[in-house]
Formats: C-alpha cells, structure tokens, sequence
C-alpha cells in the first residue's frame, strides 16, 4: 500500500467485508443480519459478498458463484468477516485454511470455526447437543437415538456427533454405527433420504432422531409423517440451529438455539475494535441452549437432566436462600438486557426476580405474577433480531443460581415457571414473525414484478430502465451493474451498465466510464455522511461469468437480492443467445450474395453457429432444471393446469397437502377430484376469466378444506399460461398459506376494539374532570373579586381621608395592603383567563407566523421604551393555527424576553425557526438571567416562579398558559437556559 493510499484509507470510513454462502435462508439471513448490525453499532460500511459453499456441488455449476469473493480485497475492504461453518462445510479446515490465505494481509474474524492464529467467534455446540441428548435419554426414556449427520468434513457436525456419542455413554448407552445416518447436506432432503434410509434400507428399530440440523429434522418429521409414524408419541425428534422454521414446523421442533445473530454481530464488532487499534480478545465462546418443544413430548415444562437438583428439608424462605446471590443474579440479567432509556424501566431486573421469588414461595396465591411480569417486559421490546437472544440469555443467566436454591417441590414448580419464560419468548417471536412473514410477501409479490419484466427485456438497456424503475419499490435504494471488460482478466476493470442511487439521476450507457473491478462500485456512487451497507453478488450462467451486481442495502430480505440476482443472470444469458443467434441469422441472409470461393468459410461460420446453437440449447435445459429446482423447493403451492382446468404439473408442497404420495399423480386431475363441489366452481371460474381476459388475477384470498379434513386460508395468484406462439392455454397458480396471518389480523382487530373501547370511556372520563375543574376555577376567582375590592377600597378611603395624620408605618402598610389586592386582582384574571382557554373555540387557519412577530413586537413597543434593545428576526414559515391564541404566545414569550433582560446594557432577542428531526421549530431567544435547569420542571406550572416577585413581576400564569395553547395546537414547548447566560423557549405547533 502506498503512502497516498494509505492516508486516503485514515480519512474514510472503515469498510468491513462479510464473506457469505446467502442472506435468505434460515441460516445465511441471521448471520447477514447480524453483520448489519455490528458494522451500525460500529460506524463502518458493511460489504457482503454473497456467495455459495466452498466445495459444494448440490447444483450444476453451483460453486461458479464463488468467484465474488475474489472481488473481496484490500483495495475494497479493510478486513473481513468470514462464515466459516457456513463456507467450508464441505472442504473442512485444511480447505478454509488455503482459503484464508487468498486474502492476506487482510485481518480476518471468523465464525463458528477456529482458525490459529485469527479471532474467532464460537458456539459451545458441544454443551448444547449433550443437554439435548441427555435430556431425551432421562426424561423421555428414549434408548435408541439415530443420529442424522451433515457432511462429516465439517468440523461442526464432528463436534455434534461426539456430544451425541458422549451423552450415550455417560447414560449407559452404545453409540453403534447402525444408528449413525449417512452423511448429509443440510437439506430437508437430506433429513428424508435419512429416514427412507433407516425404515426400508436398514429396516432398523428406533424411537428418536438427533439432527446436526434444523432442515434435516424438519425433512426427517415430514418422512415420518407420510410413513403414519407419529412424532413424538414413537419417535421424538430434535434440530440443532433454531432457526425460524423450528417454531413453525409441525410439531414445533425441539432444536439447540444457536445464536447466529449475535455470533456475526459479535465478530464484525470485534474486527471493527481491531481495526481502531483496541484490544480485543482471541476467542469469544456463546453458548448454545436446548429449546424444548412438542417434537420431543415437551407439551409442559420439564427440569433439564444437567442441572444438579437441589437437596430437600430446609424449611427456611425461598428468599432467604438466595441470599448473598440476589445482587449477584441482578447483574447477570443486566448484563444479558442492558437498560435502554424509553424502552425499559431501570428497575425491571429487581420486579423480575421479586415476583419469581414471591410466586414461588406463595404458590398458588401468586400464581401467574412472575408470568405476567414477564410478558410486560416483552411487550416493552422489539423481538427482532438480537433481542429474541437476549431475552433467552436473561432466563440462562439466572436459572442455575435460582433452581439451586429450591428445595423439595420448589425445583419442578421453579423449572415450570422458567420454562413458562422460554415459551412465553417463543410465543411472541411467532406473532412477530407472521407480521414480519406478511411484510415479506408483499416485497417478495413485488419482486417477482421484477423478475417477469427482467425476462421480457428485449435489450440490456431495457435491463438497466427495469432496474431503476423497480428497485425503490422493493426498498433498495440503489445498485451498480457492471460487466467485466476481459474475459481473459475478468477482475482487473469493470464497464458499469447502470449506477442508480435514490436522490440522484440515473447513469447508464456511454455516460459511464470503466473502473477497477477491485473497487466493486465507482467513486461517485459513494457518499459521505451516514455509514451504509452494500451487498455483492456475482452474474453468471454456467461456466460465463458476465460481471457483478452491487446492491445499497435498503430492505433486510436477502430473498429479494438473491432473486433478482437470479432473474438477471437468467436474462443476460437470453440475451446473449440472443444476440448470437441475430448474429447468426444475418451471416446466413449474407451468404447468399457470397461468391464460390467464400463457400468454405461461409461453411465453418455455420459449425460454429451449430456449436453455439447447442451451447444455447443447453443453456434452456439449465434454466429448465433451475426453474424445477426453484418450483420444488419453495413452501408455496404452485401448478400449472390446460384450458379445460386439468393439472398438468404440481409441486411438491401441493401434492403433500393432497395427500399424494408423488406429484405425477395429480396430472390430469381436477379440483372436483380434491375439493367440495361449490369450491372447485369458483376455482374453474376464476381460470377461465383468467384465460378469456388475459389478465391476472392476484391475491385472491379463500378458506380451503383440504382432503385431510383440515381447513385454512390461502392467497392465490392466476396468471395466463401462453406457449410460444402467445396463444393462452391455460393458467399457472401459485397459492401460499395464509393462516397464520388470517389469525393475527383477527387478534389484531379484537385487540383494537376493546382498546378503542378503553379509550373512549377515559375521554368522557377526563372531560367531566376538566369541566368541573374549570367551573371550579371560574367560582373561586369570582367569589375572590369582592373581598379585594372591599380591601382595595377602604384601604384607598382611609389613606385619602387620614393619610396625613397617620403615622408613616401605617401608611407604608396601607400601600402594600392596596398593592397586593392589586396583585391578587392579576392573578385572578391570569387564573381566569388560563381556565377560558380550554372553553374557547380554537379556529384553525393559515397564519403568516412573520406579521403576527411584527406586530407583537410593535405591541410591546411601550415596555422597552427607553431601553437599548436590539431584535434578530430570522426565517419564520407560515403555519396553521389560530390566530388570536398563536398571536397571544408570541406576545407573552417576547415580553418574558424583554423583562429579563432588563438588567442588560444591550438586550438581545432573537426569533427564528429550525428544522429538528425533520419537524419546524420556532424558537425565541434571549441575553437575559436565565435559569437553572434542575427547576426546569416548573417552568410551565400554574403560579410556578424561579425568580422573586421583588425582583421581576409577573403572576406565574403567563407561561401556563402559552404551554394550554401550544398543547391545543397539538405541539410542545420547552426551554433551555444557563444561569446568567440567556434562556431558549421552543416550541412545535
């Protein structure tokens, strides 16, 4: 690195690299997630190069995407954080070490594996899996526990089968290879070859399953399920990664909580801390925590095996054990949630841990106190991302300290209400999700607008218009595309297609000049300010790679950047055939004007037509099997049916929910064959306006009652199906499940009917209150009137009538008899007036905000008469109020100004407005004694005062009573000052 460059590299803002085989699977999405919070916690640019694992060939020219992270470099990064289990499950560490060494002398995190010499980020996923494992064993009384594997280079699965093998033998059970499932990928698939494997190949007895992972237990259930083996009543099975599937599966799926969020939030902080030159730690160990559900018999709480039971006979508190360790427990849990100001209260550990000991040791007199506390606490948080971790963090802080001090049944009844804890977080992760699930739909709804126009692009300047149309409509805010200038050198230059940022105009075509491929994206694409995040994905098809992709992190989806990324690669590669076969055909139309001696070039042009008509071919059947693989893996129901209604291809996920053991078995087949009469009509009816009009219909949302006799809702699109003339010749559906949705809106609308309900009878409450409060008022000022006056006037008779023959001290005191009924008088028509404004009419027009200033200034004229008093009157905007009550606000906080000020050679007041967090404030400011601001709480009280009555007059109302207006108008005010310095009054209408 040169001088120049490395002067340039302190200037800017550090920018961290995340290598990374997908941002949308239940793995991939956490870990991206994760990172994008770690680089915000630690102001730097976040660069996610999304690849494919190291090794892996599951698909066709699979490990073709891992050319992006040769685009990972000092030239573009400051150091990397890499997903190391994610990456090299299937080269293993000798394999991650040659890949690490590509990037030297970068710095490198890495998570999940360990690498010598290089900080790591682990998981204690050997704790996780002998818990799981011993608890099946001693509490569900399981001897035969297979053990599903992932690839066995990986040193994760190794890791999780000698967990398993250990918890066998300390239970007095044989780890034999007969129960040991051939290795795996990771897939749902994997997880159903294992159980096919186990029942007709083996033939073997079992009556559990440990999965390395969460897809393969989920594939291993459905297996089951099909087979009519019945989990967990015979079989129990268990994951291992909790990720989101797990709480949706059928049953919810007992899994190992790997906190894949915090592990690469963790690592991208630590490199961040690192790269300031701070000292960081080597190796930073989370734990892994079983999460039992029903996959396992867990319908009610249980008390995990490895936790030492506490001895019985001790008659003393529950509280008086703990003891010593109450402000020890505290801390932990402090640890594990820290306060954050607005969101939670500073006492929220201490009420946690009180209503746990008083519901434990009153029993069923407390019962539900430390639940219901609990769930406050959870409904004060946002559960997305690392805070679903916390929570559970929170539970494993304390529980060993708490379970240890029970005795006799005070453990289970301690056990059941710490279980009720971890459930009560999954609950509320389930209603966050379906919420966050329907968001997801209707960007992923948009997405594939996207990717049907991307494939009816006739030209890539077509491409480039798409892009820049749609891409803020998913909520990605910009991108580069670009397209290597070499083939020969692909990552030495790159020629942007297109560079579009959201606020600035769009470049593409002769507009943009090439650039260093290393940089990833050009100059001007970056901005200052703000850190952003950025994610890097590569285009090819096959074997040809065409250039890369650079998205600016909008919408945290990583689905939608994977799918456009896919459309592209599939249109580029069409429109290079494209342009290949036009090619093609205008040498054909030339060769019949070429003389005889050109007839044997002529006749090798047309060999290499042939080879690249194949090549062209091949490339269909590769989108043919892509298309497949995406129709076959997705959850959605998706089928294809003829003109006369009739399936002609289903998916998978539909020929399950059939009750068909394959898919070919629904050809030919109609609705009338599945469903009631009334429902297959509409269906029928629904394709063919479909089919007569061309037009598709969307979102079509209906209750289905399924040949298994279960019902639920789901939301279909019908779009015509053409073939390749155009002609329509029947319809494509894709349905997707909706029930959990359905649900949450039908809670959501109860739960705002008795709300509003709540809300109003509170305002009808709080109405009668002030109407009596201000008749209250009136009658008091009023009946105050006459004794003053009497006091007013026979004080004034007897200094006219005997002022000269009483003595000075008497008149002195008559003088302050007659002033203070005076300023008694003030007061009660300060009072009175404050009581008025709630009942006087409140006339909302436009307001030029610069004369109503004007003339309260001029009005004031008087009160500075004589004074140097000098007034900055900046922008003021017009606004919406009424006029006669925003004209009395300016006139009371002016003359506040001008009395304060009085002591001062040159009073300074200065009226403007400002934009703060994007709202108008006005502000009126002033030279004058100010204030301390510990009082500045009654500031805007009803007779309040900070300053002597001796010393500045005034009735204490006038404040109030500008506050009483601003409120009305919908606003706030509030000050800022400095003893001696000067005071601010804002306020927002």
């Amino acid at each position: 690195m040169t001088e120049r460059s490395a002067r340039g590299r302190a200037t800017r803002r550090r920018r961290i690299g995340f290598l990374t085989h997908g941002t949308w699977d239940p793995v991939g999405l956490p870990l991206w997630q994760g990172a994008l919070e770690g680089a915000r916690e630690g102001g730097a640019d976040l660069f996610c190069f999304v690849g494919s694992d190291l090794g892996a060939e599951r698909f066709p020219f699979e490990s073709q995407a891992n050319a992006v992270y040769n685009l990972a470099s000092g030239r573009s990064v400051d150091g990397l954080v890499v997903s190391a289990s994610a990456l090299g499950g299937f080269i293993g560490p000798e394999g991650m070490r040659k890949f690490y060494k590509r990037f030297d002398p970068l710095p490198i995190v890495t998570i999940s594996l360990e690498e010598r010499g290089r900080p790591a980020v682990l998981v204690d996923n050997y704790r996780g899996m002998y818990d799981l494992v011993s608890h099946c064993i001693t509490v569900h009384g399981r001897r035969r526990l297979v053990f599903l594997p992932g690839p066995w280079e990986s040193d994760e699965v190794k890791e999780r089968h000698r967990a398993y093998a250990d918890a066998l033998t300390a239970h007095g059970l044989e780890a034999v290879s007969d129960l040991i499932a051939s290795a795996g990928d990771w897939t749902w698939a994997s997880g159903r070859r294992s159980i096919y494997e186990y029942l007709d190949a083996r033939g073997a007895d079992f009556d559990a399953v440990i999965a390395a992972s969460d897809r393969m237990a989920i594939g291993a259930m459905e297996m089951l399920a099909r087979r009519g083996i019945a989990v967990p009543e015979r079989v129990l099975v268990t994951g291992f990664n909790n990720s989101l599937d797990t709480l949706f599966s059928e049953p919810p799926l007992t899994t190992v909580h790997q906190p894949l969020f915090e592990m690469s939030r963790r690592a991208t902080r630590l490199l961040i801390d690192r790269l300031k030159g701070g000292r960081t730690p080597q190796r930073v160990l989370l734990p892994a925590v079983p999460m039992y559900r029903q996959s396992c018999g867990c319908g009610a709480p249980v008390e995990n095996p490895a936790r030492p039971r506490a001895a019985s006979g001790s008659r003393s508190s529950y509280r008086r054990r703990l003891g010593r360790d109450i402000p020890t427990l505290l801390r932990r849990m402090k640890r594990a949630l820290p306060t954050r100001s607005g969101i939670m209260k500073p006492d929220w550990a201490e009420r946690l841990l009180d209503s746990f000991i008083t519901e434990l040791e009153n029993g069923p007199g407390k019962a539900g106190l430390f639940t219901a506390t609990w769930e406050e606490l959870i409904g004060r948080l946002d559960l997305g991302g690392r805070m679903s971790d916390m929570l559970q963090d929170v539970v494993s802080a304390v529980e060993p300290g708490l379970l240890a001090a029970a005795r006799g049944q005070e453990v289970e009844r301690a056990a059941a209400l710490l279980f009720r804890a971890r459930t009560a977080v999954g609950e509320a992760i389930k209603l966050v999700e379906v919420r966050r699930t329907w968001v997801k739909s209707q960007r992923l709804h948009l997405s594939l607008e996207i990717i049907n126009s991307l494939h009816a692009a006739a030209d890539l300047e077509s491409v480039t218009e798409i892009l820049d149309k749609h891409l803020p409509r998913v909520d990605i805010p910009g991108c580069v595309l670009a397209f290597y200038e070499n083939s020969g050198t692909p990552f030495e230059t790159a020629k942007p297609a297109l560079v579009r940022r959201e606020g600035a105009p769009r470049l593409a075509g002769a507009a943009l000049q090439s650039y260093p491929s290393l940089d990833l994206v050009p100059k001007a694409f970056l901005k200052g300010g703000d850190r952003e995040s950025f994610v890097v994905m590569p285009l090819f098809f096959q074997e040809r790679h065409f250039g890369f992709i650079v998205f600016l992190v909008g919408t945290s989806n990583g689905e939608i950047y994977e799918n456009i990324r896919f459309a592209l690669c599939s249109t580029l590669q069409r429109l290079h055939v494209q342009r290949l076969s036009e090619a093609a055909r205008a040498a054909r139309e030339r060769a019949y004007d070429e003389v005889e001696s050109q007839v044997k070039e002529r006749t090798r042009q047309l060999e290499i037509e042939v080879a690249e008509r194949r090549r062209a071919e091949d490339a269909l059947l590769q989108e043919q099997y892509l298309t497949r693989a995406l129709t076959e893996n997705t959850p959605d129901f998706i089928y294809f049916k003829d003109n006369e209604s009739r399936y002609i291809r289903l998916n998978e996920a539909l020929a399950h929910h059939l009750g068909l053991v394959s898919p070919l078995l629904g050809v030919g087949k109609t609705d009338e064959d599945f469903f009631s009469a009334p429902f297959a009509a509409k269906t029928r009816h629904d394709e063919r306006r479909v089919m007569a009009t061309g037009v598709p219909a969307v979102g079509i949302e209906e209750m289905e009652l399924w040949p298994d006799g279960h019902e639920s809702w789901t939301s279909t699109t019908k779009l015509p199906l053409r073939d390749t003339a155009g002609r329509i010749v029947g319809t494509i559906g894709i349905s997707r499940d909706i029930t959990g949705r359905k649900r949450a809106e039908a809670e959501v609308r109860r739960l705002n009917e008795e709300l509003e309900d709540r809300v109003k009878a509170r305002t009808a409450e709080l109405e009668e209150a002030n109407r009596e409060l201000e008749g209250f008022s009136y009658s008091v000022s009023h009946d105050l009137r006459a004794p003053l006056r009497a006091m007013d006037g026979f004080a004034r008779i007897l200094m006219q009538e005997y002022g000269k023959e009483l003595p000075s001290g008497a008149a002195r005191h008559l003088g302050t008899i007659v002033e203070s009924a005076r300023q008694m008088g003030k007061l009660i028509d300060g009072l009175l007036a404050f009581s008025r404004l709630n009942r006087q009419a409140l006339t909302s027009q436009p307001v030029s905000t610069a004369v109503l200033v004007r003339e309260s200034i001029e009005s004031l004229r008087g009160d500075y008469a004589g004074r140097s008093v000098a007034f900055d009157v900046g922008e003021l905007p017009d606004c919406e109020g009424d006029p006669i009550l925003l004209r009395q606000v300016w006139v009371n906080l002016i003359s506040n100004a001008l009395k304060f000020t009085r002591r001062r050679e040159t009073a300074r007041i200065e009226i403007g407005s400002r934009k703060i967090t994007g709202r108008r404030v006005f502000f009126v400011k002033d030279n004058g004694v100010g204030f301390d601001m510990r009082y500045a709480d009654k500031l805007f009280g009803v007779f309040q005062r900070l300053h002597r009555a001796e010393e500045y007059e005034g009735t204490g109302v006038g404040l109030a009573t500008i506050q009483r207006i601003i409120h009305r108008h919908g606003g706030r005010i509030w000050a800022e000052a400095r003893p001696d310095q000067g005071a601010t009054f804002y306020f927002i209408i």
